[in-house]
Formats: structure tokens, C-alpha cells, sequence
């Protein structure tokens, strides 16, 4: 998966804009070279899985943030997909 930062599409119709993430304080981080996406899988009372994509490579973050920051929320539609269509990435936290 690669995010761009000049309309967000790629291959797989999947759109990230680097957005960065709203801090805890209210201050705006990393706007242009990254973005961090809640999970809906909680870490503990206080804090969830993220993913963070970046947009100087095709890696892919995973880690947990505290619920008073603001990172990006990704809405998915339940439907039947063709696995041979969609690529499954393991997630590793």
C-alpha cells in the first residue's frame, strides 16, 4: 500500500491523505508526512490500536495511541469481497 500526498488513490482504490493527527494538547503533528488511523481494538481503558501510514515509504506502523489524541477514523462497509481481489495485510501488534 503507498499513501500519495497528490489525491490519495492507488491501485487498490484505497485513499490516504497525510493529515498527520491531532495531539493530546490540541497542537497539530506530522500534517504532509503522515497519517495514523484509530482501530476499533482497544489497548487498554485509556488507549486503541493505530495504524500509521507514512509518505516517504510503503511501510506500515501499527501501535497504540491514547483516546484524547485525534487520529483519522477509516469507515468500512461490510460486503463479500473476491480474495482475489484483496490483498490481506497481517497485522502485527
Amino acid at each position: 500500500m503507498k499513501v500519495f500526498s497528490n489525491g490519495g488513490t492507488d491501485a487498490i482504490c484505497f485513499s490516504a491523505h497525510l493529515s498527520g493527527y491531532r495531539g493530546n494538547d490540541g497542537s497539530f503533528m506530522f500534517l504532509n508526512s503522515s497519517v495514523r488511523f484509530w482501530t476499533s481494538t482497544p489497548s487498554d481503558s485509556i488507549s486503541a490500536k493505530t495504524i500509521l501510514l507514512y509518505g516517504n515509504n510503503s511501510n506500515i506502523g501499527y501501535g497504540s495511541g491514547d483516546k484524547e489524541f485525534g487520529f483519522c477514523v477509516r469507515c468500512l462497509k461490510n460486503s463479500e469481497l473476491n480474495s482475489v481481489e484483496v490483498e490481506e495485510i497481517p497485522l502485527k501488534f
